[in-house]
């Protein structure tokens, strides 16, 4: 993935982004059609390129409060995907995480 970085550097990272979101919340989208490309194969989940740059819960309900009318081409769909990928997440942690979830060869999935 990307390069690892020290605790402080992490810090100041989420303060920049934070801050960014803050003042310019359309760049919410941008942040997520650059750090959540659909144009790659993720192998595992797709959320941890988000996480290693922002806290994704927070990134969630930030999102989650907008109308969904602000967001821009594509944008939109970005933000509709990680919406999505969180819900399919958080869906899969209500289930037992210590049962076997069965996959088929073809679901992209390691």
């Amino acid at each position: 993935m990307w390069v690892q970085t020290s605790d402080e550097d992490r810090i100041l990272e989420i303060t920049f982004f934070r801050d960014r979101f803050d003042r310019y919340p359309l760049d919410q989208g941008r942040f997520l059609g650059w750090a959540l490309r659909r144009d790659v194969e993720y192998r595992g989940d797709p959320l941890l390129s988000v996480e290693t740059l922002f806290p994704v819960d927070e990134l969630f309900e930030s999102v989650r409060q907008r109308d969904e009318n602000v967001w821009l081409g594509k944008g939109r769909e970005s933000v509709q995907w990680f919406l999505e990928l969180v819900q399919e997440r958080r869906n899969g942690m209500q289930q037992d995480p210590n049962s076997e979830v069965e996959r088929s060869e073809g679901d992209g999935i390691p």
